[in-house]
């Protein structure tokens, strides 16, 4: 048995990251799973993968360069999404920038206003109609990154509605909604209220958080998402 079929036999069925590496110890490749073993014998149709990967030139160019793996175990799926951004973006392994234009990129923007919107996209590009002045990401697992925002807005509620409106919105009355954020002109605070400066604070504050966690800056509160 061969070092990578070893490797294989020994992965185990929890979360963490994964590096791909050449025969000189380079790192070509980061990802992450909810589960190891699964997930990294899926790149080896030896090992029960998908045959459609025999058709993806960078796929086999990619695992015709593996000389090693090495893994990186962490507490939850949450905090291996996060790890295996901040690891895409530190070492910068050739393929996962080949790959970089695959639509199950995504990063994850803020507006700039007086409540921030938080946007997904595909391509980190400067969006002048809706004010995106910074991005988190790359992060290579759509559904992962959409699971972890729902679960920082139960806890730093922020805002989606598409649209004003005159009533607090349902996402209000769950909590997950500050809800004078999408308030019609009429219904709002006045901006040079008390009340108002204290809620565009605390709306802020909770975008800061999010931000923070998702570029890894905010450990102690990473660390309390394991347990979702």
């Amino acid at each position: 048995m061969n070092v990578l079929a070893k490797k294989l036999a020994k992965l185990p069925h929890s979360p963490g990251i994964y590096l791909f590496k050449d025969k000189s110890g380079g790192v070509i490749y980061v990802g992450k799973s909810g589960n190891l073993k699964n997930r990294v014998r899926s790149y080896f149709p030896a090992q029960g993968g998908p045959a459609s990967d025999r058709f993806n030139p960078v796929k086999v160019k990619m695992l015709s360069e593996i000389a090693d793996i090495e893994i990186l175990r962490t507490e939850s799926e949450i905090e291996a999404l996060i790890k295996e951004s901040e690891l895409i973006k530190k070492l910068k392994p050739k393929f996962n920038v080949l790959m970089r234009d695959s639509k199950n990129y995504l990063f994850v923007g803020f507006t700039h206003e007086d409540f921030p919107k938080i946007i997904l996209t595909h391509q980190p590009i400067r969006n002048l109609k809706l004010e995106i002045r910074n991005y988190v990401g790359p992060f290579t697992d759509g559904t992962a990154v959409r699971k972890t925002l729902q679960v920082l807005r139960d806890i730093f509620p922020y805002c989606t509605c598409r649209q004003k409106h005159s009533v607090k919105c349902l996402n209000g009355h769950m909590g997950r909604c500050l809800t004078y954020c999408c308030l019609k002109k009429s219904t709002q605070l006045q901006p040079e209220s008390d009340r108002f400066l204290v809620v565009v604070n605390q709306y802020r504050n909770n975008i800061k958080a999010i931000k923070a966690i998702l570029s890894g800056r905010n450990q102690i509160l990473l660390k309390e998402l394991k347990k979702e």
